[in-house]
């Protein structure tokens, strides 16, 4: 296995889907109450890797997310850390299911922005970098550096 980049600090993700048509894979971002994005070919790293959702209330554990074929994305929150590490207030709504178009939510990052050629060489910081991206090779069950 070789690491081909990293999303940045704090950016544990639970769950991740992609966008077909955009070339565009979401993943929650727990430690930031949000939602952040790649677009497949651009170099994988912190500045291709926006949070393109944050709500510390309505996102406070978004626990998973989907993108249907109408090219919406959807996300479950569901405050996961207070029932585990404090008690949950049920005179709260405390399980959301929150929808946007997926157009809409990357306007402006640069998972909008086309992939220019040769933009996917991503730079590790130094070789003790952990977490990153892996891409499989599926013919020889072999994990390589994302090049494209």
């Amino acid at each position: 296995m070789e690491i081909v980049g990293d999303r940045g600090p704090n950016s544990q993700a639970t769950a991740c889907d992609m966008d077909q048509k955009r070339n565009v894979i979401f993943y929650t971002q727990l430690s930031k109450n949000g939602v952040g994005c790649w677009k497949v070919g651009a170099a994988f790293c912190e500045e291709n890797t926006p949070l393109v959702i944050s709500d510390c209330n309505l996102l406070e554990f978004p626990n998973d997310l989907k993108v249907d074929p109408e090219g919406n994305l959807w996300i479950l929150s569901d405050r996961q850390s207070r029932f585990l590490y404090d008690a949950m207030d049920f005179e709260q709504f405390n399980f959301r299911i929150l929808t946007a178009p997926v157009a809409k939510v990357i306007e402006g990052s640069t998972c909008e922005k086309p992939v220019k050629p040769g933009s996917a060489k991503s730079k590790p910081k130094d070789d003790k970098q952990k977490g990153g991206f892996f891409k499989r090779n599926k013919s020889a069950g072999e994990v390589t550096r994302r090049t494209n």
